[in-house]
């Protein structure tokens, strides 16, 4: 209050009588006349006012002149502004993690079982091989001796013949199947034999065999002789015999056969004379007419 006093140049003494009256007024009031009005000396445009004003008066108005100066003091500043608390942004929830759960691991191997501790067994003892026998190949039979050739013979069957028949066996018998001209458009079987001594066999167009030649009285069953009545058996013997086909040769052939002057029928044999395995079929053969290779 003397502060204020100060600043409305108002003596200390009459701030100080002011508040003696105050401190008065609050103790326990006492029959007293009413106080004279106190002249208090103020210079200044409000000396007027306050030399009329009690005491009481006068410190209630100083009371309101400090409440002033604090309201303009606090006018005077500026008003707190309260901080904006902006709102943290919020981030978008990441959608949940699938973690795969790991395959379970598989049950270790069971320890194997503790080798158990057994004694070798004795090796067999091998008996000693025996040498192997030498196979020894079985010789080829030597072929048997020709038969002694008529001349005579040799001199009917000279000439050229073709085939004209075959002889199929049938029924513990042969019998002839004749061959027609149309059956084959190649030149039929043939065979020409040259009274030197050499012949020439036509099977086919593409094959020909070639060599020398014998033929020499023959015994035979009636079953092979039975084609040609009355006919001759003989053996022809084919030797040192060549094809036009390279690496087909013989050192002998043989066929067995019955003849007569204009007929004749060979049974193939193969390389011996007395085969185990008998033909079944024979090639019936007729004289060439006018001879050579003009049939």
């Amino acid at each position: 209050m003397i502060d204020v006093a100060r600043e409305l140049d108002i003596e200390e003494q009459y701030v100080e009588t002011a508040i003696d009256e105050l401190r008065a007024s609050r103790a326990p009031p006492e029959p007293e006349p009413e106080p004279p009005t106190v002249a208090v000396p103020v210079q200044g445009p409000g000396a007027r006012v306050l030399w009329l004003l009690p005491p009481l008066a006068l410190l209630l108005l100083l009371s309101g002149l400090v409440a002033g100066v604090f309201l303009l003091a606090g006018q005077d500043a500026e008003p707190e502004v309260p901080e904006v608390v902006k709102p943290a942004p919020v981030r978008p929830t990441p959608p949940p993690v699938k973690v795969k759960k790991p395959a379970p691991e598989p049950p270790p191997p069971p320890a194997p079982a503790p080798a158990q501790m057994t004694e070798p067994a004795p090796e067999p003892v091998q008996a000693p091989e025996e040498p192997e026998a030498a196979v020894v190949p079985t010789p080829p039979e030597p072929p048997l001796p020709l038969p002694r050739p008529s001349r005579k013979l040799a001199r009917a069957l000279a000439g050229d013949w073709i085939l004209v028949s075959y002889h199929l066996k049938d029924e513990g018998a042969f019998f002839e199947v004749p061959l027609t001209s149309s059956r084959s458009k190649s030149a039929p079987e043939r065979w020409h034999f040259r009274a030197d001594g050499t012949f020439r066999h036509v099977m086919a167009d593409t094959l020909v065999f070639s060599g020398n030649w014998q033929v020499a009285r023959w015994k035979l069953e009636d079953l092979w002789t039975d084609a040609v009545p009355k006919g001759t058996p003989i053996l022809i013997s084919g030797l040192k015999v060549r094809s036009n086909i390279p690496g087909i040769q013989r050192a002998e052939e043989h066929y067995w056969g019955v003849f007569n002057d204009e007929r004749l029928v060979l049974y193939f044999l193969g390389e011996t004379q007395k085969p185990k395995k008998l033909p079944t079929q024979g090639h019936g053969f007729r004289k060439s007419w006018k001879g050579g290779w003009t049939w």
